[in-house]
């Protein structure tokens, strides 16, 4: 049975479609979908395979494809530098590979809106290496059905069609995405009616949607990334979080506002936090669709700190009418301290009116924070 949430599997099949492509005479279709830049004709494949620096190598005779895949991992960070970034520098001088190189990060689930500060400065989503292009899990899944289409006279489809069904799925889940969204709010908002709350109780109830939340979290990061408040508030990131109870969160994090050189200064409620390189109260959305003021700290001492302080600001409870918000402590293994509900489930198609309820909420909470 092939699992279709391990890269190797998909890595497998795409060695394997360009090499029936080949024998074929379908290469075209590779030249085609991938385009590389400057580069009139493949040639004829002269090596597919796996390798230990990246996944797959497509060498033709006149360049060789690098190729980075991702189903639902996120992209390795080691010393400050991203894997693609290493993949790159390090397959410069390989014998094996062609002079002329190009590089490929290929997302089949839900790595597709992970969005990161990239080796160019900007934040978007695909590889932290600029040099590489992203090809999503739209582009491939056309790649594939062409490829089979032309294929299908060689009787030698069989084996890909179970693929092919595979990111057909993957993609009616995300063209539903919003629809379920919209589903589970209604029942979400009943509840909270009955709980006066502004969240499900975590100790009882755990809602784990990684393929519907990454979706919306992605398209929210893109526009929040692009506006104005990004200027003031910091841009934001998108990556998922393991947890010991093998949840995996969905988490989109105010990275700038957090780290060592955010917009805003420091934040030291009142100088109960000392100075230092990262603020240590941090903003971010999580599969509670709600935004959490956290604090980064084991000590529960500075944290209750925090939040006696916060909470003798008498402007903080009702910050703006549109995002509810409700004081905190502990939450989902950290320390919360408040917590906004800024209506993001019953607003899926207006990211302009959630980043405006999110730059309120920031602007007010970020007054009584220094």
């Amino acid at each position: 049975m092939q699992n279709f949430r391990s890269e190797f599997e998909h890595d497998q099949l795409l060695i394997s479609l360009v090499r029936d492509l080949s024998s074929a005479g379908f290469l075209d279709i590779v030249q085609r979908h991938f385009r590389p830049d400057n580069i009139g004709n493949l040639g004829n494949l002269e090596c597919s395979k796996r390798t230990r620096l990246f996944d797959v190598e497509l060498t033709f005779s006149h360049v060789s494809l690098i190729i980075e895949s991702k189903v639902d991992s996120e992209e390795g960070r080691d010393k400050d530098m991203w894997q693609t970034t290493r993949i790159f520098e390090q397959s410069q001088n390989l014998p094996s590979l062609k002079e002329e190189k190009r590089y490929y990060f290929i997302t089949y689930g839900t790595s597709e809106f992970y969005t990161k500060k990239c080796t160019d400065g900007n934040f978007r989503r695909g590889p932290g290496d600029h040099r590489f292009h992203h090809v999503g899990l739209e582009s491939i899944f056309k790649f594939v059905r062409e490829s089979l289409d032309c294929l299908v006279s060689c009787d030698k489809v069989s084996p890909y069609r179970d693929w092919l069904l595979e990111l057909e799925r993957e993609l009616t889940i995300r063209s539903e995405a919003s629809s379920l969204l919209t589903t589970y709010a209604t029942f979400r908002r009943q509840y909270l009616n009955l709980t006066r709350d502004i969240d499900l109780p975590v100790n009882r109830l755990c809602v784990n949607l990684p393929e519907l939340a990454f979706p919306l979290l992605g398209k929210l990061a893109d526009h929040w990334n692009e506006t104005q408040w990004s200027k003031t508030f910091g841009k934001v990131t998108v990556y998922p979080v393991s947890r010991r109870a093998r949840v995996h969160d969905s988490i989109l994090n105010f990275t700038e506002l957090w780290g060592r050189s955010a917009p805003l200064p420091f934040l030291s409620c009142g100088g109960i936090i000392p100075e230092q390189e990262w603020n240590t109260l941090y903003f971010e959305i999580n599969e509670d669709f709600n935004l959490n003021l956290k604090v980064d700290t084991e000590d529960k001492n500075l944290a209750m700190r925090i939040k006696e302080y916060l909470m003798s600001k008498k402007e903080l409870p009702n910050i703006i009418d549109a995002a509810k918000g409700v004081s905190r402590f502990y939450k989902q293994e950290t320390f919360v301290i408040y917590e906004w509900d800024i209506n993001l489930l019953d607003n899926t198609n207006r990211m302009d009116l959630v980043c405006e309820r999110l730059a309120r909420t920031h602007d007010s909470v970020c007054k009584v924070l220094p």
